[in-house]
């Protein structure tokens, strides 16, 4: 098997600050996208976590109004039951 060995000229310093560049703007780069992909992640699940959050709270309304309805018949018997009670005679 050959090896083949190509003839190298000595770089210019242009050459050295491209490839830098090349490689600097390649990784920023690649951050830039990771940190776009996470942005975009963090923001859906934040929308996930609003939805569930407003579908509990209409839940919870739901079980406050049953709640209050309870009391509500609660006091009116508890009222009637005073007045059969304390009832002049």
């Amino acid at each position: 098997m050959e090896v083949h060995h190509h003839s190298h000229h000595p770089k210019s310093w242009k050459e050295y600050i491209q490839e830098f560049l090349m490689l600097f703007f390649a990784v920023f780069l690649g951050f830039m996208a990771e940190y776009y992909l996470e942005y975009r992640a963090e923001r859906h699940k934040e929308h996930d976590y609003l939805v569930s959050m407003k579908e509990d709270l209409k839940a919870d309304l739901v079980e406050i109004d049953r709640g209050i309805m309870g009391m509500e018949k609660i006091k009116s018997v508890g009222q009637r039951l005073e007045k059969l009670l304390y009832k002049p005679a």
